[in-house]
């Protein structure tokens, strides 16, 4: 799953983001039927929409992935930088002096002081606003489906920034990572904007094969699985890492689940969702198990994973 993926309605301003697990929902216009589907590293992809559910899979861009590793940060006092227009003239700090007035059903920008663009027949940004905006930096992963690491910024008390929805250039410690989108039509009091792909978090799924076996007792099968979870933090900063797994869940009377051991996660018992809130230190390796006992009959043929 790409969390914070843009999806967009092409042709129009229209879109929204992919939440943690990759999911994402968007009102199609009538007269529109292409969805265009973009993640930082990956390359763009167009979808045409003949249904209510659309699955799409982007493909590694081995052209973009050098400029998008994420250096060192400092994780409690992160700081993610937005251009609410355009970047700076000739890379030098020139802001025009800017009124902004909120009103009934809109927010104007009123530039102030005229600015001079030179009759050179060259295209000029001019920056009208810029942010310096403070950020909590998270990482998630999911490494029963991917093992890559993705890092999200979340933004507290955004809406005291005049932003608007719509596509934005992202940047981070003045570095350009790409472009993604912002949809503000949330009503949680903090903004997530994903960053991208971490390589420099190192994370593995593998099948303990001495702790997973089969046996038959009577007349049911049990299946014992263990699966060894290993995390190493390669970077010089400490990071926080939301981690998710799953235990199987049986809907079946015959089918019994027993769940033995799973490294002190968070368990929801509707879905067998697991969840670990881990804080890792530079260079830091953790372990975490996953150990569960499938008893079915044995006239059934059960796949257990």
């Amino acid at each position: 799953p790409l969390p914070g993926a843009t999806i967009l309605v092409k042709g129009t301003s229209i879109g929204t983001v992919s939440d943690f697990d990759g999911l994402y929902q968007i009102d199609m216009p009538l007269d529109k039927n292409i969805l265009l589907f973009q993640y930082i590293g990956f390359s763009e992809q167009e979808q045409y929409v003949n249904s209510n559910q659309v699955n799409v899979s982007l493909a590694q861009d081995s052209m973009f992935l050098d400029e998008v590793v994420i250096s060192g940060y400092d994780s409690k006092k992160g700081v993610l930088q937005g251009r609410a227009a355009g970047v700076s003239v000739d890379r030098k700090k020139e802001l025009i002096p800017l009124a902004i007035e909120k009103r009934q059903t809109s927010t104007e920008f009123e530039i102030e002081i005229p600015y001079s663009i030179p009759s050179d027949n060259q295209p000029y940004d001019v920056t009208m606003v810029e942010y310096q905006v403070p950020a909590d930096y998270q990482y998630s992963a999911v490494p029963k489906l991917s093992e890559d690491a993705y890092l999200t910024a979340k933004i507290a008390d955004w809406t005291s920034y005049e932003m608007i929805s719509g596509k934005a250039n992202l940047f981070l410690q003045g570095i350009y990572q790409g472009e993604t989108y912002l949809d503000l039509k949330e009503f949680e009091d903090t903004l997530s904007v994903s960053v991208g792909r971490d390589k420099d978090i190192l994370i593995s799924r593998e099948i303990q094969k001495d702790f997973s076996k089969k046996s038959v007792i009577g007349s049911n099968k049990k299946e014992t699985k263990s699966w060894e979870i290993t995390i190493k933090n390669n970077k010089n900063t400490s990071i926080d890492l939301l981690l998710e797994d799953q235990f199987p869940i049986s809907k079946v009377d015959d089918i019994k689940i027993e769940q033995i051991e799973s490294s002190g996660a968070e368990l929801s018992e509707d879905d067998g969702k697991l969840t670990w809130k881990l804080k890792l230190k530079p260079k830091e390796k953790k372990v975490l198990i996953i150990k569960y006992e499938v008893k079915y009959p044995k006239n059934k043929n059960l796949i257990v994973d």
